[in-house]
């Protein structure tokens, strides 16, 4: 890119063009903090801006421009030329200037890439300079699937990137139908999970899809799903716990059924309540433990007597057939 010369002075925020959005990337409001150092001691850093016939477009400098107007500023410090730019050059220049300073979330990363093929810059070249601007690898297959985020609702977009969820845990969702994405917002919304339960969801309600060959939508959309997210009473993590509840029974129908079975036979063996017998829950051993807790002789050994009771009754029995049959 040829060299441009800028000057520096202030622009009045009636003159800039509101409503240019080409090197708009950002989703969600300004941020607290620097509403609140703009607020106090001003715009230390000037905005750039490109003279277009009467009016200033914004090259670099949104957030600050929209956070003057709403503290009721008349002008602004700008760093400003008036060399005509085309829409890629203005684009690389905003994406030069925050570079060092100007975290992206992944949707936000969606945006920009979306941008800049609207541009017109090729692919080839959008991976090869623009990626490792953005904190990306230069992969062809990630290019695509960053390129796939604007076909997500506005709304989920910017639940997003609220939540900041990256893309390797949200990629399922560019496979789904908008109907099915309608859904997973309601969900999501609703519950505002961390990452790691953001993946567990996904991922439970896309096996459950695929195991009885419905639409992911279908099986968020059933009455015990929306039944939790509608009771006002629970807060959000105990929204959380009862649907995954639901949704693992649907997921793992053969282990939940096992897991019933030896819940049953393990009430049937009537233990104190200071023996406790477990069993993996993976089942991936047939092995039994036992842990007796006493805090004198007498109490140990009307455990154990209870414990040697219990191995001869056909609970026991019947416990140590279902686990055989696992092996």
């Amino acid at each position: 890119m040829k060299s441009i010369a800028f000057k520096f002075t202030q622009v009045a925020l009636t003159e800039i063009d509101p409503e240019d959005g080409l090197t708009e990337f950002s989703l969600g409001g300004p941020p607290d903090a620097l509403i609140d150092s703009i607020e106090e001691i001003g715009v230390i850093h000037p905005v750039t801006l490109v003279k277009s016939a009467d009016r200033y477009q914004i090259i670099c400098g949104h957030r600050r421009i929209k956070i003057c107007q709403q503290l009721g500023l008349s002008e602004i410090p700008a760093r400003v030329t008036d060399s005509p730019l085309d829409s890629h050059a203005m684009l690389a220049l905003n994406l030069t200037e925050n570079r060092q300073h100007r975290p992206y979330s992944d949707t936000e990363k969606g945006q920009v890439i979306d941008k800049l093929v609207l541009a017109g810059v090729s692919g080839e070249l959008i991976i090869r300079k623009y990626m490792p601007i953005l904190g990306l690898e230069r992969s062809k297959k990630l290019y695509q699937q960053f390129s796939r985020i604007q076909e997500l609702d506005p709304n989920l977009k910017n639940l997003l990137h609220e939540l900041n969820v990256p893309l390797r845990i949200f990629l399922p969702l560019l496979k789904w139908s908008g109907p099915c994405r309608e859904a997973a917002h309601h969900l999501f919304s609703t519950v505002r999970p961390g990452i790691n339960k953001w993946r567990e969801l996904l991922e439970l309600t896309n096996e459950i899809a695929r195991i009885e060959n419905k639409l992911p939508g279908d099986i968020l959309r059933r009455e015990e799903i929306k039944s939790i997210l509608a009771q006002h009473d629970l807060q959000a993590h105990e929204k959380y716990d009862q649907i995954v509840q639901t949704l693992t029974p649907w997921r793992y129908p053969v282990l939940t059924g096992l897991r019933k079975k030896i819940a049953h036979e393990l009430d049937q063996l009537s233990l104190g309540p200071r023996t406790k017998i477990r069993i993996q829950e993976s089942f991936e051993t047939d092995e039994i433990k036992i842990e007796i807790k006493g805090r004198d002789r007498k109490s140990l050994i009307e455990e154990v007597a209870r414990l040697a009771d219990a191995t001869k009754s056909e609970a026991m029995e019947e416990l140590l057939r279902i686990l055989r049959q696992l092996k």
